[in-house]
């Protein structure tokens, strides 16, 4: 089962790219960090686990 690990914000100047298969947008505030059962890491924004 993944696992959230945090929930974090950044800089507007240090966005991330979500990625979710369909965003890809960037993001600052509200990253959600997973670890997936594979012990990967995801890094979404909000939006996608609406």
């Amino acid at each position: 089962m993944a696992k959230l690990l945090a929930i974090v914000e950044v800089e507007k100047g240090r966005s991330i790219r979500c990625c979710a298969e369909v965003c890809n947008r960037p993001v600052y505030k509200r990253i959600h960090v997973i670890e997936k059962d594979d012990r990967s890491i995801l890094v979404l924004g909000a939006t996608v686990l609406a």
